[in-house]
């Protein structure tokens, strides 16, 4: 499995005015307000930073640029709302106590903690300034209710929503590529385009139905 901390460098290799693209090879000036990520999704940075403490911006900002380029805008979009949130309801500290009061204020609905959580894990993953190990620890100690059923697809979650178009296509063209090398029969080939043509992840294949293929 693959450290959080690898990602470390990803994190410092933008700088305000880098050019940076997106998954869906949408490209965005990381220094501009408003990050077109997809044809859909377009994230308002400039709108989390005037939210966000200036004393945690610059960590802020370089989670978004991962995020920005690792997964999809709608799911992007959805994380900084959720920050927004959070810090709408602090009064500028990332603390325990900040997060408890965040936690209640929720009154129930864990969605924006939801997302807030790996958003603060990859925080401290990436060992940027600003948040302290005890503020993780309590958050993923939390036991929260699941998410709506069916929230990941709404939100096109990179992990457990369906395959974007971008994906489908470089799967495909893959699958194909490998099929003219020798290196897939003729029945993996099958199976391969079968099973993408569900648009499901291997989190969600084996949930997969005879009655889905027919």
């Amino acid at each position: 499995m693959t450290d959080l901390s690898d990602f470390i460098i990803s994190t410092d290799a933008g700088s305000v005015g880098s050019v940076l693209k997106s998954v869906l090879g949408y490209e965005f000036d990381s220094s501009d307000t408003l990050w077109k990520l997809s044809k859909d999704s377009t994230l308002n940075i400039g709108l989390v930073m005037e939210r966000t403490p200036k004393k945690y911006q610059y960590s802020v900002r370089k989670i978004f640029e991962h995020y920005a380029t690792t997964q999809a805008g709608s799911s992007v979009v959805a994380v900084a709302n959720s920050v927004y949130h959070l810090f709408s309801a602090t009064n500028g500290e990332l603390d325990t106590h900040q997060l408890i009061n965040f936690k209640a204020s929720l009154n129930g609905d864990y969605a924006h903690l939801h997302r807030v959580r790996p958003f603060l894990r990859r925080w401290l993953a990436f060992r940027l300034p600003g948040i302290n190990k005890d503020v993780v620890e309590m958050v993923d100690g939390w036991r929260l209710p699941g998410g709506a059923k069916g929230q990941a697809v709404k939100s096109m979650d990179p992990t457990q929503g369906p395959l974007s178009d971008f994906e489908l296509t470089a799967f495909n063209e893959g699958a194909i590529f490998a099929y003219e090398r020798g290196d897939l029969s003729l029945y993996e080939l099958s199976l391969c385009l079968l099973t993408s043509s569900t648009g499901r992840r291997p989190i969600q294949i084996p949930h997969l139905k005879c009655k889905d293929l027919i």
